[in-house]
């Protein structure tokens, strides 16, 4: 029998822990209920298409707004709206900016990083029912939010769809992190709640340091994508995806040389229609080192209507995009990994493998 303060201090560890998961619960709830009520009392404008959000987590000091700025000052081509809690910490090329007010940066590529004073709902309402409204939406959370409670509040919007949750991690700290009493749990949910998981500062780590990083993260996470990156430079179509559903593949470039050489794409083009159950094993049997993946199939028992595949990590969709109208009926996937993992042969042979014979 274990002496009375060992039970003590595991049952006060205990229900600190079910207090900690209620609350969170209630706050999401409570989010939820008030993001619902809003949309209640707002008479909705039809957003001209389906916006993509990816919500950008991880604790105090990550990287997160370095992996930001990255992204904002690398040309990809997209149109995106980045919804942060602080423009003090954004650094943008001056080069950039084409006008800045307080509550909004607007960028010469398009882009625009928006202030959310508290009103989340409400923010994303005007973006989804602008004219000109974005190819995307991302949201930096709070070092110590939760992703799954900011997700359960933003997808009360029909017009928005989860694209992904990326948790940057310090590779420096994080194995003492999930050590220490005050940090260890909200990390540990931001990586459980993750479809990739970004792996930020090695150059500053020391080569012991990253290996059993990798090693935890590996043992631990076993079937989340993980990314590698230093100053938090990673390929834009690894964060934001690959193009829009319904839309035709779009594929961004992987980057510059300083980190493209550690990704690859691959595109495969089938003409004839696919078998939708077949289709669904072989992408639950792609490995993790497939870090995203798109498409829009030509399936069997949906001859008339394109279907979007969209994966972000190891969570993957089927979704309807419509008539294919004049289109040419095919299925175009791309898959982007990292550099030397996929077999190119071996991906057309199980693909093919999903076709209707005749």
């Amino acid at each position: 029998m274990k002496p009375l303060d060992d039970q003590n201090s595991g049952a006060s560890a205990l229900d600190s822990d079910v207090q900690t998961k209620t609350e969170e619960s209630r706050r999401a709830l409570s989010g939820m209920f008030f993001a619902a009520m809003a949309m209640r009392k707002h008479k909705p404008t039809l957003a001209k298409k389906s916006l993509p959000l990816t919500i950008l987590s991880g604790f105090l000091g990550s990287g997160k707004t370095t992996t930001l700025n990255h992204i904002l000052n690398t040309p990809h081509g997209m149109k995106l709206a980045v919804l942060v809690n602080d423009f003090g910490r954004i650094n943008i090329d001056s080069d950039l900016i084409e006008s800045k007010t307080d509550e909004m940066i607007s960028l010469t590529n398009g882009c625009a990083c928006c202030a959310v004073s508290g009103d989340l709902t409400k923010t994303l309402m005007e973006l989804t029912e602008k004219e000109d409204a974005p190819d995307a939406i991302i949201i930096e959370a709070s070092g110590i939010a939760e992703p799954n409670g900011i997700a359960q509040v933003a997808l009360v919007n029909p017009a928005i769809y989860l694209d992904g949750i990326i948790t940057v991690l310090d590779a420096e700290t994080l194995l003492t992190q999930v050590e220490t009493e005050y940090t260890a749990g909200t990390i540990s949910r931001q990586m459980q709640s993750a479809d990739i998981l970004l792996l930020n500062k090695l150059d500053i780590a020391s080569s012991q340091t990253r290996t059993e990083v990798i090693e935890y993260l590996e043992k631990q996470y076993p079937k989340k994508a993980i990314l590698k990156s230093e100053y938090g430079k990673v390929p834009a179509a690894a964060i934001l995806g690959l193009s829009e559903p319904g839309q035709s593949i779009k594929i961004f470039p992987i980057g510059d040389k300083s980190h493209s050489d550690n990704f690859e794409s691959i595109s495969l083009t089938v003409s004839v229609p696919m078998d939708r159950d077949k289709l669904s094993t072989f992408f639950n049997q792609l490995p993790t080192t497939v870090i995203r993946a798109k498409g829009i199939l030509y399936i069997s028992d949906s001859l008339n209507n394109k279907v979007t595949y969209q994966r972000v990590g190891t969570r993957w969709s089927f979704s309807n995009s419509g008539v294919w109208g004049n289109q040419d009926k095919l299925s175009n996937i791309v898959f982007i990994s990292k550099k030397g993992e996929l077999d190119r042969c071996k991906l057309e042979f199980d693909l093919m493998e999903c076709c209707i014979k005749n």
